[in-house]
């Protein structure tokens, strides 16, 4: 596969996601529709506000763009699209059917120089409703488990990279505990039936 190719695959893949993202996150602001539902764990009101890990946090747009460039051949590149488009799928219908609220954004972010205006932009572009489960923890193992299994010699770091995006969302107040194990938990799934297990993918012979 040629790097003209694979490049048209990677900007592809980041402008059909961010669309289907901002058009379900925009359908569900328009018709101001939230689940009275609170997921908060005890206590966890008291998890401290840490900016300095947003720099953690904006690595989830870097993972499963690394794993797209690691494809060896375009059969690969077309798994790998197919699961990470199944998964967005899995996380519209969830934000569309159960809008759950994030009530812990700090009042205030003033006072941070970059980080404030990282932030900012951050919590501009992503509504408080479209959380549950995270897709940034969804999306962070689901390319690990892509790597591991593609090209396992940088699973480690996949891991380690996946493990520090997820702890990040609690810690810059984007997510609850429970929507990063839920989609922690979405990406077990994928990687159970869509990424070791070939038999749907080939089915639609893509």
């Amino acid at each position: 596969m040629s790097k003209t190719i694979k490049t048209c695959y990677i900007l592809a893949f980041g402008i059909v996601i961010s669309a289907l993202y901002v058009l379900t996150q925009k359908f569900v602001v328009h018709f101001d529709y939230e689940s009275n539902l609170n997921i908060a764990l005890p206590g966890e009101e008291f998890v401290p506000f840490v900016p300095q890990l947003t720099f953690l946090y904006v690595l989830f747009y870097f993972l499963p763009t690394w794993s797209l460039v690691l494809a060896k051949d375009e059969r690969q590149m077309r798994h790998m699209l197919f699961t990470y488009f199944a998964v967005a799928l899995v996380h519209c219908v969830f934000f569309l059917a159960l809008p759950i609220p994030f009530t812990f954004r700090p009042e205030s972010i003033q006072g941070y120089a970059y980080i404030e205006k990282l932030l900012f932009l951050i919590y501009s572009f992503d509504h408080p409703l479209n959380t549950f489960p995270s897709m940034h923890v969804s999306f962070s193992f689901l390319s690990y488990f892509i790597i591991k299994h593609y090209q396992p010699k940088w699973g480690q770091v996949a891991l380690v990279l996946a493990i520090l995006v997820s702890t990040s969302t609690v810690f810059v107040k984007q997510h609850y505990i429970l929507d990063g194990v839920s989609g922690w938990f979405l990406a077990l799934l994928a990687n159970w039936f869509l990424i070791k297990n070939h038999r749907v993918f080939k089915a639609l012979e893509i």
